[in-house]
């Protein structure tokens, strides 16, 4: 049953980074970092979606940069998802 539930969960995040824009209104698409607010608007799921998946090891792990500054690198979400296209 566990199985099949995480199942769902990967094939919903394949459906919403498929269907998320590329690009983001907020962040220049020339940085090298992404914050929570630029992955959750990209996928269009709420920030505490994009730390939970994170935390378990759904989506790439977040650099901690300083004391209150945790980014993930544009380059590895980008290779995430198109990994997730192909159906990795």
């Amino acid at each position: 049953m566990a199985q099949k539930a995480g199942k769902q969960e990967k094939n919903q995040i394949r459906k919403r980074v498929r269907s998320s824009p590329r690009t983001n209104r907020h962040s220049s698409s020339n940085s090298k970092y992404m914050t929570d607010s630029d992955l959750a608007e990209r996928w269009t799921v709420s920030r505490d979606t994009v730390w939970r998946w994170s935390k378990i090891g759904k989506t790439p792990s977040p650099i901690k940069l300083g004391d209150n500054c945790t980014r993930w690198l544009r380059s590895r979400i980008e290779e995430w998802e198109a990994a997730q296209e192909c159906g990795e």
